[in-house]
């Protein structure tokens, strides 16, 4: 609900959130960020660190982007040059020399 609120209020360009959180889930913040008119526009990217078998990796995948509510979907460590490559997918960012 916390990620939510913030989103509401500050409108951000791009939302990256962890799939699995310790005080609610991914789907959930997808569920209300997607379900409500101001901030349904934002693109989220869902990730996580955590083991998953390929079988649900791919079922959780195709799910959320399926539905059209997850920009993307990463799940295994990433290192933070991909992770810059997919935020610039969906958003502007300046070029650091």
């Amino acid at each position: 609900m916390e990620g939510f609120l913030i989103a509401l209020k500050s409108q951000p360009d791009l939302i990256v959130t962890n799939y699995d959180m310790a005080r609610g889930s991914g789907n959930y913040l997808l569920s209300r960020i997607k379900s409500t008119r101001s901030t349904q526009h934002i693109p989220v990217v869902v990730y996580t660190a955590k083991p998953l078998e390929r079988g649900l990796e791919h079922a959780i995948n195709r799910d959320l982007i399926g539905r059209g509510q997850a920009a993307a979907f990463i799940a295994k460590r990433i290192d933070p040059a991909s992770l810059i490559a997919e935020v610039r997918q969906h958003i502007a960012l300046p070029v650091q020399a």
